[in-house]
């Protein structure tokens, strides 16, 4: 299993992002901020089109079952897929006090997630539907904090103006 593990990271690795070159006169970047504003209104309306797995080329399946490795190569794998969700500018989602070995299958889930790839910016891969009692997180999710009121509303009993 030790083979597998390490050829697993030395795929992760590989499969790392290399941020575009940015060249002033080859730019894609809106010259003016009306077509800044359509960009973003696109991006808004549209969903994306591939998988992070169709971007970086990394099936799931070639991930071992969270019961066939140890802890150690569990963090390992955690930890190496983290930074090529990095490479890629994507960010899952999960709380830090949220136990590996039940994250690990979660974080592997974001390989089917449709996502835009962004030059600039993050785009985050979330898991909690910020509704505690069924949130799959249990007693760490985050969303547990906020006021119920904020919750539902999306803002706090100061924000609201009468």
């Amino acid at each position: 299993m030790e083979k597998w593990v390490n050829h697993l990271v030395e795929d992760r690795k590989n499969a790392h992002r290399i941020p575009p070159v940015k060249d002033e006169k080859n730019s894609n970047e809106p010259q003016f901020i009306e077509e800044h504003f359509a960009e973003v209104e696109r991006w808004l309306e549209s969903e994306p089109q591939f998988t992070f797995a169709q971007h970086c080329g990394i099936n799931p399946d070639y991930f071992p079952p969270q019961h066939m490795i140890t802890d150690e190569q569990l963090l390992l794998l955690y930890k190496s897929f983290e930074a090529l969700l990095f490479s890629w500018n994507l960010h899952v989602d999960i709380p830090e006090s949220f136990p590996k070995r039940e994250a690990y299958p979660l974080i592997i889930t974001a390989l089917n997630r449709k996502v835009d790839i962004e030059d600039d910016g993050f785009t985050t891969i979330e898991f909690c539907q910020y509704s505690v009692k069924d949130c799959l997180f249990k007693e760490h999710c985050t969303c547990k904090d906020i006021p119920f009121d904020e919750m539902e509303t999306g803002t706090s009993n100061d924000e609201i103006l009468f």
